[in-house]
C-alpha cells in the first residue's frame, strides 16, 4: 500500500494499566446486553414478563511475546485490573480508541511458539462501559 491509504496505519495495540502491549498478532471484541426474563401471575391471571438487559464487553487478544517478555506475561496474570485503552490501528490522533475505567484480565493462556516467540491469548472483561471515541 501506499502512504495516506486507508489501511495504511500502525499496529493493533492496547493499554491495562500502565503497561502497553503493541505486538498483537489478532483481537476480538464481544459487546453484548444479557437478557433475563421473569415471569409471574397477577390476581387476575396475566402473565407479566419484564426484560433487564446488562452489557457484556469483552476483547482477546493474541499477543506475541518473546523469552525476555517476562515483565510483560506477568502484568497480565488473571486478576489483574486497570484503566483499559485499546487503539485497533495503533494510538494516532484521530483514529479509533476505545477505553473503559476498569478491565480485568479473566484469562491468560499460550498457544506455542514460533522460535523464541510464543503466542499468549489474553482475554479482557471490561467491569462498566466502555467509551469509543477518536484518540488524542
Amino acid at each position: 500500500m501506499a502512504a495516506g491509504d486507508k489501511f495504511d496505519a500502525d499496529l493493533a495495540q492496547f493499554k491495562l494499566g500502565a503497561t502497553s502491549y503493541a505486538c498483537l498478532t489478532d483481537y476480538q471484541m464481544s459487546d453484548a446486553v444479557t437478557i433475563a426474563r421473569a415471569a409471574c401471575s397477577s390476581s387476575g391471571g396475566a402473565v407479566v414478563h419484564k426484560s433487564a438487559g446488562e452489557r457484556d464487553i469483552s476483547f482477546t487478544f493474541n499477543v506475541l511475546l518473546g523469552s525476555q517478555d517476562i515483565t510483560l506475561l506477568n502484568a497480565l496474570a488473571p486478576g489483574t485490573t486497570g484503566a483499559f485503552e485499546f487503539h485497533p490501528e495503533g494510538d494516532t490522533a484521530s483514529n479509533i480508541e476505545m477505553v473503559a475505567a476498569l478491565g480485568i484480565v479473566a484469562s491468560r493462556g499460550m498457544t506455542g511458539s514460533i522460535g523464541s516467540l510464543t503466542v499468549v491469548p489474553i482475554t479482557i472483561e471490561i467491569d462498566g462501559s466502555i467509551t469509543i471515541q477518536a484518540a488524542s
